[in-house]
C-alpha cells in the first residue's frame, strides 16, 4: 500500500500557522496557514461534535463567520446538514496549495479495485504541544477537486484513503540501558475472533 506521509510543524507562537512537507525526509517545507483561527477551531470542533442541530452562539462573535463559510443556515440558526463536508473541503483545499502533496495525490489517483493508499499526517512530539494542528480533523478531507475522487467529489475515506497519525521524536529517541530493566509486564486486552 503506498503511503504519503504529510509532516506539520507549527511555527512558534502563532497557533494557526504552520511548516508542511511531503515524504520521509521532509525536506522542501512550505508554509501554510490553517483554513480558520484558533477560535473558529473550537467553533469548528464544536460543530462536528454537536448532537443535535441546534446552533448554541458562544461567547465570541462566531456567527457571522459560520454563516459565511456554511456551517449553520442563516434562515434557521441551525448547524448545516453539510458540516463535515464544508470542514473536509476547507482542510483539503488547504493542503492541496502544497503542489509535493497535490502531485503525490495525482500520481496516486488512479487506485484500483482492493488497493488503498495511506495518508500518514506526522507532528513532532515537543513541537506539537501548544498548537491546535493535531486537533484538526484531517481524516474528514473531502475532494470537491475530483483529485482521487475522478468520478464525483467525496470523501476520502470513502475511496480506500486510510489515514493515521503519527507523533514523532523532534530528534533521536533516547535510549534504554536494557540491563537495568528486569520484567516488563504486558496486559493484552482483545475482542474474541470472529467470522461475521
Amino acid at each position: 500500500m503506498p503511503t504519503i506521509r504529510i509532516n506539520l510543524k507549527p511555527q512558534p507562537n502563532d497557533p494557526v500557522n504552520f511548516m508542511i512537507s511531503i515524504g520521509e525526509k521532509a525536506d522542501n517545507e512550505e508554509e501554510l496557514r490553517l483554513p480558520f483561527t484558533s477560535d473558529q477551531l473550537r467553533v469548528v470542533l464544536t460543530a462536528l461534535n454537536w448532537v443535535e442541530n441546534e446552533y448554541v452562539p458562544s461567547d465570541k462573535d462566531d456567527q457571522k463567520w459560520m454563516i459565511d463559510v456554511g456551517l449553520i443556515n442563516s434562515d434557521t440558526a441551525k448547524y448545516s446538514d453539510k458540516r463535515v463536508e464544508i470542514v473536509g473541503k476547507m482542510l483539503f483545499n488547504k493542503l492541496c496549495e502544497n503542489e509535493s502533496f497535490k502531485n503525490k495525490l495525482i500520481e496516486h489517483s488512479n487506485i484500483k479495485n482492493g488497493d488503498s493508499l495511506h495518508i500518514q499526517i506526522a507532528y513532532g512530539a515537543t513541537s506539537i504541544q501548544n498548537s491546535w494542528l493535531s486537533l484538526c480533523p484531517w481524516h474528514l478531507m473531502y475532494d470537491d477537486k475530483k483529485i482521487i475522487c475522478k468520478g464525483d467529489p467525496n470523501f476520502l475515506i470513502k475511496k480506500k484513503i486510510r489515514f493515521s497519525y503519527l507523533i514523532k521524536f523532534d530528534q533521536n529517541p533516547p535510549s534504554l540501558d536494557v540491563s537495568e530493566l528486569q520484567k516488563i509486564n504486558l496486559l493484552l486486552i482483545s475482542s474474541p475472533i470472529s467470522n461475521s
